[in-house]
């Protein structure tokens, strides 16, 4: 076989991720947004949120299926720095490009570019978590009980800065 199943799932998933943003989109499109509607809630936020993260999650997670030796690799232990430089590197390269370049007039031509870059922070984000649950974890067995234990503590740390941390 060419092509073992969990490659079909993976590509399953990025076209799950793909509708979640397609139907984000559309539904931001029809919709009026005022201040305190049900779309702008933190439930929504965080069922948007969680579905992308999910959608991270099952992709390493059928990796992790395809071989064993994903977490293997020495290149894990370095992944948490590496992850921090590209994130401050990329947060530094949208404020500037958002304050001195044409990034308003993009992102307000072209609104999906926001949800590109939204899917981009939560993919450093989850990996990042990943990769540290990946470098603390104890026992030998790091495939699907790594990426479990990164999806629950990347939602937990979102659940606590989401609901319970009140906004200043």
């Amino acid at each position: 076989m060419l092509i073992s199943r969990w490659t079909i799932f993976q590509f399953l998933t990025a076209s799950l991720l793909i509708g979640i943003l397609a139907f984000v989109e559309n539904q931001s499109g029809t919709t009026t947004v005022a201040a305190g509607t049900p779309i702008n809630s933190r439930l929504s936020i965080f069922l948007f949120i969680t579905g992308i993260l999910g959608c991270f999650y099952l992709m390493f997670l059928f990796q992790t299926l395809k071989t064993n030796t994903f977490f293997h690799h020495s290149f894990w232990k370095n992944v948490p720095i590496l992850i921090m430089v590209i994130g401050v590197l990329s947060t530094i390269a949208i404020l500037f490009t958002g304050t001195l370049g044409p990034l308003f007039e993009w992102v307000q031509q072209w609104r999906f570019l926001i949800y590109l870059f939204v899917v981009y922070f939560l993919l450093l984000y989850f990996v990042l978590v990943l990769s540290i649950v990946r470098n603390y974890q104890l026992d030998n067995d790091l495939g699907r009980k790594t990426t479990h234990l990164a999806f629950g503590w990347s939602l937990g740390v979102l659940v606590i800065g989401m609901f319970f941390v009140s906004p200043v």
